[in-house]
């Protein structure tokens, strides 16, 4: 199988950590469940929506970036049985140095260099990829391949049965769906 997968709050935790300094600058109290959709501005200060997207360049959101429990473990057993692994993002170009470099840190086992795509509309990917897993559900429509969608208050109202998609709250969960996919292609 070809399996895509989201970097941003599916691999690591950008949210809670770009919430994390927008709180301690802006003295305000958000938190991922406040957001319940997937434009984090929506949520913050009024006065500081124009200048909210600024965070995701900010170096100490970068610094307090952690990786999620268990995605290593799992992409580390697909890979090693054969199957190919893409990072897909659709990060700001800014960013794509630091993302790359975290990734191979985190993804050793891969050429990073070789599976990091960049893209904003990942249904691109469609006919070319069997499986993507991500945190937005806007990804998972007009797509044609399987999806995986990691569950989040910004995506807890939308209905995955509709498109050949799983819901997981974890990389077990992430993991044992990736079997039923590749038991249901393999036919």
């Amino acid at each position: 199988m070809i399996i895509a997968c989201d970097v941003d709050n599916v691999l690591n935790n950008l949210t809670e950590s770009v919430l994390k300094v927008y709180n301690a600058d802006h003295n305000d109290n958000l938190k991922i469940e406040d957001i319940k959709s997937y434009g984090i501005e929506e949520y913050v200060k009024p006065e500081f929506k124009k200048d909210f997207p600024s965070l995701f360049l900010d170096k100490r959101v970068w610094k307090g970036i952690s990786v999620m429990p268990g995605c290593v473990k799992v992409l580390k057993k697909w890979h090693n049985n054969g199957h190919e692994i893409y990072f897909v993002t659709a990060t700001n170009t800014e960013n794509m140095h630091k993302k790359a470099k975290w990734l191979q840190r985190t993804f050793p086992f891969m050429d990073v260099r070789k599976n990091l795509i960049c893209m904003q509309k990942k249904q691109m990917l469609s006919g070319n990829i069997d499986v993507l897993i991500d945190d937005y559900a806007g990804n998972v429509i007009g797509g044609d391949y399987f999806s995986i969608l990691l569950s989040y208050p910004w995506n807890e109202n939308f209905c995955t049965s509709r498109y050949s998609s799983y819901r997981c709250n974890d990389w077990n969960e992430i993991n044992e769906a990736l079997k039923t996919i590749e038991f249901a292609t393999s036919f």
